[in-house]
């Protein structure tokens, strides 16, 4: 059963990369990231904007960030995006 689960989840993943889904983020420095990829365990994360105006400043502060790239395991990635 766990690697049914892990199957449906890393199908999950692969979705909300090619919806180019956007998700709060405590690993990025503006608390908002998209994943661009998988490799077996690990979710490739990129830095984007936040979209709400209270964290303007994070956006101004941390600009330099906007479109690096860090890896979370790939299932703290799914809590992220789908809890």
């Amino acid at each position: 059963m766990n690697k049914i689960i892990k199957q449906q989840d890393d199908i999950d993943l692969l979705d909300a990369i090619k919806d180019g889904r956007t998700f709060s983020c405590n690993g990025s420095p503006t608390c908002q990231a998209k994943i661009i990829g998988l490799r077996g365990g690990v979710a490739v994360l990129e830095v984007t904007e936040h979209p709400e105006s209270y964290m303007r400043d994070y956006n101004i502060k941390y600009a330099d960030k906007i479109g690096n790239t860090f890896n979370l395991p790939a299932y703290i990635a799914w809590n992220a995006i789908y809890f």
